[in-house]
């Protein structure tokens, strides 16, 4: 992934509104504009800077697809 593809979008709320949003990337506050990008298997990304967008396909996106295809059921036993 050599070029971005996301572009920057004001957020439009008022500026009384109290909700917050989030980077789905690295966690940061995002308090008046977000990146925002497509992938192609996990749909809109909300990211708080472009770094991020490059971030999410070298290693968030490759532990989302990871944690997917794991059949794990979380109680820590096994089948055995």
């Amino acid at each position: 992934m050599g070029t971005l593809s996301g572009a920057w979008e004001d957020k439009a709320q008022p500026w009384h509104e109290i909700h917050v949003l989030n980077c789905q990337v690295c966690g940061r506050l995002i308090p008046q504009r977000t990146w925002r990008f497509i992938d192609p298997d996990f749909g809109t990304i909300l990211a708080c800077t472009p770094p991020c967008e490059t971030l999410w396909y070298h290693y968030v996106r490759a532990r989302q697809a990871e944690m997917k295809a794991s059949p794990h059921d979380g109680d820590g036993a096994s089948d055995a």
